[in-house]
């Protein structure tokens, strides 16, 4: 290719660029994400350790995994926390996950929350007990991106699944009896 080429191709994708900041779409930086042998991998070892995470029988599979891998994508951008968030349902997340990806030029018809949390749980996102699945879902993610994508589920492709943080005190899960005094 010649230099003159190069040049034209260059001014192009300025151009475009410039056309697509004015329209109010940001670029990302590339990230380093999980190919289809891989997310097979996370996959079934996030729901080896956590059997509720497992597609539902009867459900399409590939919408599952599907769901999965842009669930993925958007935590590679997720801004992290330490500690679980217990500040917002998950379903918040699932909700601002669906308008990233949106924004990114995905359009996901369904983000469920099983592919969703089978995913942050695969991203090396700090989670509280899962026990008591759907109920009381804590991820360590918070508003706003990260700086830079994180490649965390390497580490879980390694090492394998992360053991839960210990939930804090809150209010019970199940209804407690009051006395009230007069």
């Amino acid at each position: 290719m010649s230099e003159q080429r190069i040049n034209e191709l260059e001014a192009e994708v300025s151009r475009l660029r410039a056309m697509l900041a004015r329209a109010g779409v940001s670029l990302l930086p590339p990230a380093d994400l999980p190919n289809e042998e891989e997310l097979d991998q996370l996959l079934a070892k996030v729901e080896a350790r956590f059997p509720a995470l497992r597609c539902p029988k009867g459900a399409d599979v590939a919408a599952h995994k599907r769901q999965f891998a842009f669930a993925i994508r958007y935590l590679a951008f997720a801004y992290r926390l330490d500690r679980p968030n217990t500040t917002y349902a998950a379903t918040f997340w699932i909700d601002n996950c669906r308008e990233f990806l949106r924004s990114q030029g995905f359009h996901p018809t369904e983000m469920g929350l099983r592919p969703f949390v089978a995913a942050a749980v695969a991203s090396g996102i700090c989670f509280e007990s899962l026990d008591e699945f759907p109920f009381g879902i804590s991820l360590g993610i918070n508003l706003g991106s990260a700086g830079q994508p994180s490649n965390a589920w390497r580490g879980v492709l390694r090492s394998g699944v992360a053991q839960p943080v210990e939930r804090r005190n809150r209010a019970p899960a199940r209804p407690q009896q009051l006395n009230m005094v007069r």
